[in-house]
């Protein structure tokens, strides 16, 4: 059999065969890609819907948290309780009025005092008498939030929050906000083909959640959300997933706060009606694709299967990371074209793949090269007092045993910068640095933090390697004679120890080390007659 019968077969078999068998798959399955889809498509927009919703209520909360760090307003509110002064009200007044100034979305702010009395307020104009109550006195630990939404009117939110002084509480600070975003947040959800809707819900004084809002409004939504809490029990023993009632599929997500949980749900009819009219388009393509194919197998057999077969190993040995493979030139014009191209662009592609590697490598020295710069002391090759910090502070946020800092200051260094100089001195930090890395284990970390200054951190106490023990050692080794510049040098040291806990401070633990060698300092110079002249310590 020819190659172009067998190439014209094997199309058929391979191609049309197979993609007939898949439309009679697809065909059963459009119903359930539906489902599957809409479950994706509405879990996303539940997520991105609860996501704009905290960052309103976040927004609000972060201006409560404003107002109430405002000293002034504590102080004068604790002593308008103890003296019940009333120029203390005026003050308070108008400082509520300054911070409620810049806030477009409140509508007011209220300070009470311990017992739940009003002490001083200010509202906005638009804002009638009666059209609100003031919500109970926050619990200690609790949100003190309460969401309102009344009819035909935008959404509202009282935040609340016990202000205190020294721990002890002084009263309360309450914002009542219009949460206008809340109904652009509700309204974004716009997917006319699955129908799709977006609901808040707000827990009822029974404790049941309740619809706060439906954009756009829905008659039976108290109907709704009866059939959704039946299923709403059955969804928290499988995980609180999608949920399915009737033909509709329904998603909820909580809310930050407390405040309550966004719904939204699509229907699962409109769903299915698309997926019917993407099989009649998959029927009409499927059709069309059988003729096309059996036209293409014709020409391809006939013209260009050869040199198809050469191209196709070609670009699988380059796409196995051959970039020097070549092919070679077909007698047809368009093809020798291809295959000349083909040529080109594997060259092109070869020298590309070279120089890239080439500048990967140059970047990633030049990286390493740059962050052992930042990190490292240039005169002692130590880590410097930024990077130490660094590592301290993240030792010191990992659980587990504690550590110790060693702090260390140089004694009679001076006199050889005076007598020699800086140069010598320079010599003398880099001896000093020596020694120290030949006292410490691999793991244990030098670094020189100032002029004359060093620290060591022991991260563990192995036998041995106590922090009294490596401290003496260093006192010892620096203490030996050095030849600096042909002459001979001899310095001394002072260490401070402190002890290093996890979930400290760093600079804490830095300072608390410094004290002690600075007293181990003062102890050295007690012990030195004053005669000794400039060979004091330091």
């Amino acid at each position: 059999m020819s190659l172009q019968a067998r190439l014209f077969i094997a199309f058929v078999v391979v191609a049309i065969l197979p993609v007939t068998a898949l439309y009679l798959t697809q065909l059963r399955q459009l119903e359930a890609n539906a489902l599957r889809q809409a479950e994706t498509v509405l879990q996303q927009v539940v997520e991105v819907q609860q996501r704009h919703l905290n960052q309103e209520f976040r927004r609000l909360s972060d201006q409560h948290g404003l107002i109430a760090s405002r000293t002034q307003m504590r102080l004068s509110l604790a002593a308008y309780n103890q003296g019940g002064d009333p120029a203390h009200i005026d003050l308070l007044t108008q400082i509520l009025r300054d911070a409620m100034q810049p806030m477009e979305n409140v509508s007011g702010l209220w300070l009470r005092d311990p017992h739940g009395t009003v002490v001083s307020r200010v509202t906005s104009e638009n804002i009638a008498p009666g059209t609100f109550e003031l919500p109970p006195v926050p619990q200690p630990g609790s949100a003190g939030i309460a969401f309102q939404w009344p009819d035909e009117a935008s959404p509202q939110l009282w935040l609340g929050g016990l202000l205190a002084i020294d721990e002890a509480p002084i009263g309360s600070l309450h914002i009542l906000a219009r949460l206008d975003g809340i109904r652009a947040v509700l309204e974004d959800f716009r997917d006319d083909r699955l129908g799709g809707r977006t609901m808040l819900l707000i827990p009822a004084p029974d404790g049941e959640l309740r619809p706060a809002g439906v954009i756009p409004p829905l008659p039976k939504a108290d109907v709704l959300l009866a059939s959704f809490r039946e299923e709403r029990r059955r969804r928290e023993s499988s995980g609180g997933g999608p949920v399915r009632i009737a033909d509709d599929i329904y998603l909820s997500r909580p809310l930050d706060f407390g405040i309550g949980e966004v719904l939204a749900f699509s229907s699962l009819a409109r769903a299915s009606t698309l997926a019917r009219e993407q099989a009649r388009w998959l029927l009409v393509n499927l059709v069309a694709a059988v003729i096309l194919s059996v036209l293409m197998a014709v020409f391809i057999a006939r013209k260009i299967a050869g040199p198809i077969e050469v191209l196709k190993d070609a670009t699988r040995r380059l796409r196995e990371g051959d970039s020097g493979v070549a092919v070679p030139e077909a007698s047809w014009r368009e093809l020798a074209e291809l295959t000349r191209s083909f040529n080109q662009t594997t060259g092109a592609l070869a020298r590309r793949t070279e120089a890239l590697q080439s500048e990967v490598h140059r970047r990633r020295q030049a990286q390493r090269e740059l962050v052992s710069l930042a990190n490292t002391d240039h005169l002692t090759g130590l880590i410097n007092r930024r990077h130490f910090m660094e590592l301290l502070g993240r030792h010191m946020q990992e659980p587990g045993e504690g550590a110790s800092l060693l702090y260390l200051d140089l004694d009679r260094f001076k006199p050889v910068n005076d007598r020699l100089g800086h140069d010598a001195g320079d010599e003398v930090l880099r001896v000093v640095a020596d020694r120290l890395q030949r006292l410490v284990r691999v793991h244990d970390r030098v670094a020189r933090v100032g002029g004359d200054e060093f620290a060591v951190l022991l991260p563990d106490h192995e036998p041995g390697f106590e922090a009294e023990a490596v401290a003496s050692r260093i006192m010892e080794a620096i203490s030996l004679p050095m030849m600096i510049r042909g002459q001979q040098v001899q310095i001394g040291c002072s260490v401070g120890i402190a002890a290093v806990i996890p979930g400290g401070q760093a600079q804490a633990v830095l300072l608390e080390a410094d004290a002690a060698m600075y007293r181990m300092k003062a102890a050295n110079r007690a012990l030195i007659p004053r005669s000794a002249g400039d060979g004091h310590p330091g």
